[in-house]
């Protein structure tokens, strides 16, 4: 596999600025299961990995008292079904 640099930013500005500090062959990781393996058989090029599972507000996942849900953008799948309170609201 080829060395790549991880980066993990703690806000969406530091995403951007990685993102465009690394160019083009700059990867987001989010689950990360697909982007590694296509990485590790030569199939992408990353010369960096940016996580954005760092990022609170992308991971944010709040069911509001008046019934409306906000998924951030990097909530997995398996965390959503998971949560009690969004299965019970919207079944």
């Amino acid at each position: 596999m080829q060395a790549f640099e991880y980066v993990a930013p703690k806000t969406v500005d530091e995403a951007i600025a990685a993102l465009t500090a690394h160019g083009a062959s700059a990867r987001l990781l989010a689950g990360g299961t697909d982007i590694i393996i296509q990485v590790r058989e030569n199939r992408k090029d990353a010369n960096a990995m940016i996580d954005v599972k760092t990022i609170p507000e992308l991971m944010a996942l709040d069911l509001a008292a008046d019934g409306s849900l906000r998924i951030g953008a990097a909530v997995s799948c398996a965390r959503l079904y998971g949560d009690a309170g969004v299965v019970r609201r919207y079944p």
